[in-house]
């Protein structure tokens, strides 16, 4: 979100909010998607198919003002 505040006609001041993952959500970064096949053809890969134990970082803001003249 931006906010544009004009001071004087020549001045003005700006308010920028940025925000990743606002709803908190877990978001999990990877997703354990590789096949490791064995001389018989069977995946040897036990945990395929899981979720990954990382996940990306919670709720974040950043806001930043700009003073334009």
């Amino acid at each position: 979100m931006v906010k544009s505040i004009p001071i004087t006609e020549r001045v003005g001041f700006e308010l920028h909010v940025n925000a990743t993952n606002a709803f908190n959500h877990t978001n999990h970064q990877v997703v354990n998607n590789t096949i490791t096949l064995s001389t018989a053809g069977q995946n040897t890969n036990a945990p395929f198919g899981t979720w990954g134990l990382s996940a990306l970082e919670a709720r974040q803001l950043f806001i930043q003002a700009n003073l334009t003249f």
